[in-house]
């Protein structure tokens, strides 16, 4: 951890150029460059800098129009939320239970935003391959009886998984996230789905009608793993940090 913020547009800039000038001053950047990071589908990662110099550019991208936040380069991701195994719908509140330990509570008046989106990563895999050749010297043996032998040799194959999860932020407590590989769906009794993206989406509608005040988000979903260079491989939890910090600042 070395205390970095991240710079984020969470819209578009009215004015582009005057938000390249500060990014030029405030980061460093060529012009080419800050156009750059300004290009894109919001919210937009626009610079990795020093607590001091984050806290600068966005007080003159503010200026300048800019809906702009600054948030931690290393949010946390699973290791700080709540993960769910199981869930029960009450009245008024949904009751999500983990693997093991306490359940958690939430009111639907206290949930405030909720995100889908999808993670992507990479297992490596060992497959088994058979082949067969020619084989001279059985042929010569068997007097033609047998040509062929079979070889059989291990592949290594990097396979891509892709797994959506629900991310439901509440006030006072840890965010929430449900895999759809990790959820108990038979929770949901006669209602569960043949699927378990059909029974994802059935627990994000009931969620959505639990909670009508709450935000929904599925930008995630298109955004995949997107965080350039200033969040590699962490560009889901970075941007549900973004989405985050400005719902609480009032600026969603």
């Amino acid at each position: 951890f070395d205390g970095m913020r991240l710079v984020a547009l969470l819209r578009p800039p009215a004015d582009a150029e005057a938000a390249v000038k500060v990014l030029c001053e405030t980061a460093g950047y060529a012009p080419a460059e800050a156009r750059m990071r300004l290009a894109g589908e919001p919210p937009l990662l626009a610079a990795r800098l020093s607590p001091e110099a984050a806290e600068e550019s966005v007080a003159r991208l503010r200026a300048a129009g800019c809906a702009a936040l600054d948030v931690d380069a290393d949010p946390p991701g699973d290791e700080g939320r709540f993960l769910v195994r199981s869930l029960e719908f009450l009245p008024d509140r949904v009751v999500l239970q983990p693997r093991a330990g306490a359940p958690l509570a939430l009111a639907g008046s206290d949930i405030r935003l909720l995100l889908r989106g999808i993670a992507i990563g990479h297992e490596s895999k060992v497959r088994t391959e058979t082949s067969r050749k020619f084989d001279l010297g059985k042929a010569l043996l068997t007097q033609g009886l047998i040509l062929t032998k079979t070889e059989k040799k291990e592949v290594h194959v990097d396979v891509e998984t892709a797994d959506q999860f629900l991310l439901v932020y509440a006030e006072g407590s840890l965010p929430a996230v449900l895999y759809e590989s990790e959820v108990a769906f038979t929770c949901l009794g006669k209602e569960v789905q043949p699927s378990r993206l059909a029974n994802l989406n059935l627990v994000t509608a009931k969620l959505r009608a639990l909670a009508p005040a709450a935000r929904f988000d599925d930008r995630l979903i298109r955004m995949g793993r997107r965080g350039g260079p200033f969040a590699p491989g962490r560009g889901p939890d970075v941007i549900a940090e973004v989405l985050w910090q400005a719902l609480q600042r009032g600026l969603l």
